[in-house]
């Protein structure tokens, strides 16, 4: 098979030295390449109005914008980025996801809608349906601020965005109310739990951790049936008087044994046969 010959455009301007183009063939060839695709660049960067190249800066200011990515494509693509899992980490995600209540899920979200109020429309049921319903937090931030009186909302201002890294945000705002308002940090989930569906549990028992606390407290802010959440238990504080404490440290605690009721009586000396009448 013979050599390759490409063909060497009149106006490809090359770079390098003379000396050069004419040591090889290859030189030649790679010379002339390098001025096909310059030539190239500089023919559609002189086309397009703006005289920078498309390819680098993007589309046109006049061409038709595409349409920005939902809420629920950027999580499809984030969760597409982790690919699948195998052995081991299948089998951990697999029990996380058998933790997963459904019908907890339909009594959360009939308490989310009752609590925020308006015209806020149910999803669908399925895992997946709850999880884009509260994928950009603020339904989320509108059920914490709920349960404050008006004017003392702890998140002052709810941004309507479809960037990724707001929504998450606002997951946060909301993560970091609910622990203020008194849901203990072991019962808070981590935003990557909502934002990549890594474990849903964890938010269906944020949720109602939530919604304990708010029955708990009972300060008139909680909107629903209070049958669908358990009261915390309360601490029972007791004081005791200078006189009281004084007394106290006299006594022999029963967990020490008690020496009351002892007695010798019918104990025989040492070295005596014991009469059993």
């Amino acid at each position: 098979m013979g050599p390759i010959m490409l063909p060497v455009r009149p106006d490809a301007h090359s770079t390098l030295p003379d000396s050069e183009q004419s040591s090889s063939p290859a030189r030649r060839a790679s010379a002339a390449l390098h001025g096909c695709f310059s030539s190239g660049a500089a023919s559609s960067a002189s086309s397009h109005p703006s005289g920078t190249n498309s390819v680098l800066t993007g589309p046109h200011p006049s061409a038709p914008s595409s349409p920005l990515l939902d809420t629920a494509s950027v999580a499809r693509a984030a969760m597409a980025n982790r690919g699948p899992t195998y052995g081991l980490s299948r089998e951990v995600q697999e029990k996380i996801d058998l933790k997963y209540d459904a019908d907890l899920e339909q009594k959360l979200v009939d308490w989310i809608v009752a609590q925020c109020g308006g015209n806020m429309e149910k999803p669908q049921t399925g895992k997946e349906n709850f999880q884009k319903w509260l994928l950009d937090g603020t339904i989320l931030c509108r059920l914490i601020n709920s349960l404050y009186p008006r004017g003392k909302e702890p998140i002052k201002k709810i941004a309507e965005t479809q960037m990724a890294f707001k929504q998450m945000e606002k997951i946060s705002q909301f993560l970091q109310a609910a622990e203020a308002y008194g849901v203990t940090t072991t019962d808070i989930f981590q935003t990557v739990d909502l934002w990549e569906a890594k474990d849903m549990a964890a938010v269906q028992r944020t949720l109602m951790a939530l919604g304990s606390v708010a029955v708990t407290k009972d300060d008139g802010h909680y909107r629903g049936d209070r049958e669908w959440f358990r009261r915390k238990a309360q601490a029972y504080r007791r004081e005791f008087s200078e006189e009281q404490l004084r007394q106290g440290q006299s006594l022999i605690g029963l967990q020490m044994g008690s020496n009351r009721g002892a007695s010798q009586a019918g104990m025989t000396g040492y070295g005596m046969h014991r009469q059993i009448m």
